[in-house]
Protein backbone atom coordinates (compact mmCIF):
# COMPACT_ATOMS: atom_id res chain seq x y z
CA UNK A 1 0.00 0.00 0.00
CA UNK A 2 1.37 3.17 -0.93
CA UNK A 3 0.58 6.56 0.69
CA UNK A 4 0.72 9.87 -1.42
CA UNK A 5 0.89 13.51 -0.32
CA UNK A 6 2.81 16.18 0.59
CA UNK A 7 6.50 15.46 1.68
CA UNK A 8 7.24 16.26 5.42
CA UNK A 9 9.38 19.27 6.41
CA UNK A 10 12.34 19.17 8.88
CA UNK A 11 13.16 22.61 10.71
CA UNK A 12 16.76 23.12 10.90
CA UNK A 13 18.59 26.56 11.57
CA UNK A 14 19.76 28.69 8.68
CA UNK A 15 23.41 29.51 7.61
CA UNK A 16 22.65 33.34 8.92
CA UNK A 17 21.15 32.01 12.49
CA UNK A 18 24.52 30.13 12.66
CA UNK A 19 26.65 33.23 11.98
CA UNK A 20 24.65 35.16 14.46
CA UNK A 21 25.39 32.53 17.20
CA UNK A 22 28.96 32.43 16.43
CA UNK A 23 29.75 36.31 17.30
CA UNK A 24 27.36 36.12 20.14
CA UNK A 25 29.00 33.43 21.38
CA UNK A 26 32.42 34.91 20.34
CA UNK A 27 31.67 38.49 21.91
CA UNK A 28 30.32 36.81 25.39
CA UNK A 29 33.44 34.85 25.30
CA UNK A 30 36.20 37.97 25.09
CA UNK A 31 33.84 39.88 27.44
CA UNK A 32 34.41 37.26 30.11
CA UNK A 33 37.93 37.45 29.59
CA UNK A 34 37.97 40.86 29.73
CA UNK A 35 36.23 40.96 32.98
CA UNK A 36 38.15 38.38 34.72
CA UNK A 37 41.31 40.21 33.41
CA UNK A 38 39.80 43.29 35.41
CA UNK A 39 39.07 41.53 38.59
CA UNK A 40 42.59 39.69 38.80
CA UNK A 41 44.07 43.28 38.85
CA UNK A 42 42.11 44.29 41.50
CA UNK A 43 42.42 41.67 43.65
CA UNK A 44 46.12 42.85 42.87
CA UNK A 45 46.16 46.12 43.44
CA UNK A 46 43.91 45.77 46.63
CA UNK A 47 46.58 43.11 47.91
CA UNK A 48 48.92 44.90 47.32
CA UNK A 49 47.35 47.51 49.33
CA UNK A 50 46.38 45.78 52.21
CA UNK A 51 50.25 44.87 52.13
CA UNK A 52 51.08 48.77 52.72
CA UNK A 53 48.68 49.49 55.45
CA UNK A 54 50.24 46.38 57.27
CA UNK A 55 53.13 47.78 57.11
CA UNK A 56 52.89 50.96 58.52
CA UNK A 57 50.74 49.53 61.47
CA UNK A 58 53.63 46.88 62.48
CA UNK A 59 56.28 49.65 61.80
CA UNK A 60 54.53 51.93 63.90
CA UNK A 61 53.79 49.35 66.81
CA UNK A 62 57.66 48.09 66.73
CA UNK A 63 58.45 51.94 67.33
CA UNK A 64 56.36 52.32 70.46
CA UNK A 65 57.46 49.11 71.60
CA UNK A 66 61.24 50.23 71.32
CA UNK A 67 60.85 53.65 72.40
CA UNK A 68 62.14 53.05 76.00
CA UNK A 69 64.46 49.45 74.74
CA UNK A 70 68.22 49.65 73.99
CA UNK A 71 70.34 47.08 71.72
CA UNK A 72 72.43 44.27 72.94
CA UNK A 73 73.36 42.20 70.40
CA UNK A 74 72.68 41.38 66.66
CA UNK A 75 72.92 37.80 64.92
CA UNK A 76 72.94 37.55 61.04
CA UNK A 77 73.85 33.37 61.10
CA UNK A 78 70.88 31.36 60.57
CA UNK A 79 68.53 34.10 60.20
CA UNK A 80 68.91 37.41 61.47
CA UNK A 81 67.84 38.24 64.83
CA UNK A 82 68.08 41.72 67.43
CA UNK A 83 68.35 41.07 70.62
CA UNK A 84 67.57 44.14 73.12
CA UNK A 85 66.63 44.40 76.52
CA UNK A 86 63.28 46.79 77.66
CA UNK A 87 62.68 47.79 81.66
CA UNK A 88 60.11 45.89 83.69
CA UNK A 89 58.89 44.52 86.99
CA UNK A 90 59.01 41.23 88.47
CA UNK A 91 56.77 39.48 90.26
CA UNK A 92 57.71 41.00 93.50
CA UNK A 93 56.96 44.46 91.96
CA UNK A 94 60.74 45.48 91.87
CA UNK A 95 62.49 46.57 88.73
CA UNK A 96 64.05 44.11 86.41
CA UNK A 97 65.08 43.76 82.82
CA UNK A 98 63.27 41.28 80.06
CA UNK A 99 65.58 40.23 77.16
CA UNK A 100 63.55 40.43 74.17
CA UNK A 101 64.22 39.20 70.02
CA UNK A 102 63.04 40.59 66.82
CA UNK A 103 63.06 38.34 64.64
CA UNK A 104 60.94 36.04 61.40
CA UNK A 105 59.29 33.13 62.77
CA UNK A 106 57.59 30.76 59.80
CA UNK A 107 56.34 33.73 57.32
CA UNK A 108 55.97 36.39 60.55
CA UNK A 109 57.79 38.79 61.71
CA UNK A 110 57.26 38.59 65.76
CA UNK A 111 58.68 39.70 68.69
CA UNK A 112 60.04 36.80 71.59
CA UNK A 113 60.73 37.37 75.07
CA UNK A 114 62.88 35.28 76.77
CA UNK A 115 59.53 34.23 79.01
CA UNK A 116 58.36 33.00 75.81
CA UNK A 117 55.95 35.55 74.90
CA UNK A 118 55.11 35.93 71.65
CA UNK A 119 54.17 39.24 69.70
CA UNK A 120 52.97 39.13 65.87
CA UNK A 121 53.95 42.41 63.94
CA UNK A 122 53.48 41.21 60.48
CA UNK A 123 52.66 38.08 58.21
CA UNK A 124 52.77 37.03 54.67
CA UNK A 125 56.63 37.53 54.44
CA UNK A 126 58.49 36.06 51.37
CA UNK A 127 61.93 37.12 53.34
CA UNK A 128 63.11 39.13 56.03
CA UNK A 129 66.56 40.80 56.74
CA UNK A 130 67.33 42.56 60.14
CA UNK A 131 70.88 44.75 60.66
CA UNK A 132 72.21 47.32 62.66
CA UNK A 133 74.05 50.35 62.06
CA UNK A 134 74.20 52.23 64.86
CA UNK A 135 71.66 53.88 66.36
CA UNK A 136 69.24 52.17 63.95
CA UNK A 137 67.61 48.72 63.18
CA UNK A 138 67.75 48.55 59.54
CA UNK A 139 64.23 46.30 58.50
CA UNK A 140 64.27 44.82 54.98
CA UNK A 141 61.00 42.74 54.24
CA UNK A 142 59.38 41.21 50.50
CA UNK A 143 56.58 40.07 50.61
CA UNK A 144 54.84 36.66 49.09
CA UNK A 145 53.43 38.55 45.97
CA UNK A 146 57.06 40.50 45.47
CA UNK A 147 56.49 43.72 47.53
CA UNK A 148 59.44 45.11 49.30
CA UNK A 149 59.11 47.57 52.03
CA UNK A 150 62.35 48.75 54.00
CA UNK A 151 62.48 50.65 57.60
CA UNK A 152 64.53 51.42 60.46
CA UNK A 153 63.72 52.09 63.97
CA UNK A 154 65.43 54.04 66.36
CA UNK A 155 67.58 51.72 69.16
CA UNK A 156 69.94 53.10 71.27
CA UNK A 157 72.67 50.69 73.02
CA UNK A 158 72.85 50.56 76.88
CA UNK A 159 75.33 53.39 77.65
CA UNK A 160 73.41 56.05 75.61
CA UNK A 161 70.14 54.80 77.17
CA UNK A 162 71.01 55.37 80.68
CA UNK A 163 72.05 58.90 79.69
CA UNK A 164 69.14 59.24 78.14
CA UNK A 165 67.33 58.04 81.65
CA UNK A 166 68.88 60.53 83.71
CA UNK A 167 67.45 63.24 81.20
CA UNK A 168 63.77 65.02 80.93
CA UNK A 169 61.45 62.18 80.19
CA UNK A 170 59.24 61.73 77.06
CA UNK A 171 55.89 62.80 77.20
CA UNK A 172 54.58 59.77 76.34
CA UNK A 173 50.98 60.34 75.82
CA UNK A 174 51.94 63.06 73.25
CA UNK A 175 53.77 60.73 71.67
CA UNK A 176 50.83 58.22 71.41
CA UNK A 177 48.38 60.85 70.40
CA UNK A 178 50.74 61.40 67.33
CA UNK A 179 51.30 57.84 66.63
CA UNK A 180 47.45 57.47 66.58
CA UNK A 181 47.00 60.45 64.83
CA UNK A 182 49.93 59.45 61.72
CA UNK A 183 47.88 55.53 61.43
CA UNK A 184 44.57 57.24 61.27
CA UNK A 185 45.90 59.26 58.63
CA UNK A 186 47.77 56.30 56.92
CA UNK A 187 44.50 54.45 56.93
CA UNK A 188 42.26 57.51 55.60
CA UNK A 189 44.68 58.19 52.65
CA UNK A 190 44.91 53.92 51.27
CA UNK A 191 40.91 54.32 51.92
CA UNK A 192 40.46 56.92 49.78
CA UNK A 193 43.01 55.47 47.62
CA UNK A 194 41.47 51.93 47.27
CA UNK A 195 37.97 54.02 46.14
CA UNK A 196 39.42 55.80 43.43
CA UNK A 197 40.97 52.65 42.12
CA UNK A 198 37.80 50.74 42.77
CA UNK A 199 35.82 53.45 40.72
CA UNK A 200 38.19 53.64 38.00
CA UNK A 201 37.92 49.73 37.76
CA UNK A 202 33.80 50.38 37.73
CA UNK A 203 33.93 52.49 34.81
CA UNK A 204 36.61 50.48 32.53
CA UNK A 205 34.05 47.13 33.18
CA UNK A 206 31.01 49.67 32.37
CA UNK A 207 32.51 50.74 29.46
CA UNK A 208 33.91 47.33 28.07
CA UNK A 209 30.19 46.10 28.63
CA UNK A 210 28.74 48.97 26.92
CA UNK A 211 31.31 48.42 24.13
CA UNK A 212 30.51 44.41 23.95
CA UNK A 213 26.61 45.15 23.99
CA UNK A 214 26.71 47.55 21.21
CA UNK A 215 28.96 45.72 19.19
CA UNK A 216 26.56 42.94 19.46
CA UNK A 217 23.18 44.85 17.97
CA UNK A 218 25.60 46.57 15.43
CA UNK A 219 26.64 42.70 14.19
CA UNK A 220 23.33 41.41 14.33
CA UNK A 221 22.13 45.19 11.96
CA UNK A 222 25.15 44.39 9.96
CA UNK A 223 24.22 40.73 8.93
CA UNK A 224 20.07 41.41 8.64
CA UNK A 225 20.22 45.22 7.00
CA UNK A 226 19.71 42.90 3.36
CA UNK A 227 16.33 43.00 3.96
CA UNK A 228 14.91 45.84 2.14
CA UNK A 229 12.50 47.08 4.75
CA UNK A 230 14.42 46.46 7.68
CA UNK A 231 14.99 49.96 9.66
CA UNK A 232 16.77 48.19 12.36
CA UNK A 233 16.23 46.00 15.25
CA UNK A 234 15.06 45.68 19.16
CA UNK A 235 16.82 44.15 21.97
CA UNK A 236 16.43 43.21 25.34
CA UNK A 237 19.90 45.65 25.58
CA UNK A 238 18.87 48.49 23.21
CA UNK A 239 17.86 49.04 19.98
CA UNK A 240 19.76 50.06 16.52
CA UNK A 241 18.45 52.29 13.64
CA UNK A 242 20.54 52.19 10.31
CA UNK A 243 20.94 55.58 8.83
CA UNK A 244 21.47 54.63 5.17
CA UNK A 245 22.47 58.20 3.97
CA UNK A 246 24.75 58.73 6.11
CA UNK A 247 26.36 54.94 5.72
CA UNK A 248 25.54 54.33 9.61
CA UNK A 249 24.55 52.26 12.19
CA UNK A 250 23.44 53.84 15.47
CA UNK A 251 23.12 51.72 18.12
CA UNK A 252 21.08 53.14 21.49
CA UNK A 253 21.66 51.35 24.64
CA UNK A 254 18.61 51.32 27.42
CA UNK A 255 21.47 53.09 29.75
CA UNK A 256 21.35 55.97 27.51
CA UNK A 257 25.05 54.79 25.87
CA UNK A 258 25.17 55.82 22.08
CA UNK A 259 27.47 54.79 19.20
CA UNK A 260 27.61 54.94 15.61
CA UNK A 261 29.46 52.47 13.19
CA UNK A 262 30.79 53.04 10.08
CA UNK A 263 29.63 50.62 7.27
CA UNK A 264 30.69 50.82 3.52
CA UNK A 265 28.29 48.58 1.81
CA UNK A 266 24.08 49.40 2.54
CA UNK A 267 21.85 47.07 0.60
CA UNK A 268 18.15 47.72 0.12
CA UNK A 269 15.89 50.61 -0.41
CA UNK A 270 17.50 54.01 0.20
Amino acid sequence: MRLIGRPIKHSAFTLIEMVISMAILILTSQLLVATVGVLQKAIKVTQQQQNTINWHISTIQLDQFLADAYFTHHQDQDGSKITFRKPDTNQSGEEAETVYYLKRMKNEMVVVSQLDGYMPLLGKLKQLQLDYQRPFVQIDTTFTDQSRYQHEVFLEEQDEQAKKRRSKPIKHSAVALLNAILILTLISVVLVGVTHSYQQQQQSYRYLLNHYQAKTLYELTLASQSKTDLKGIKATTGESKILRKQHQIKVTLKNGYQKQFEIKNITGKK
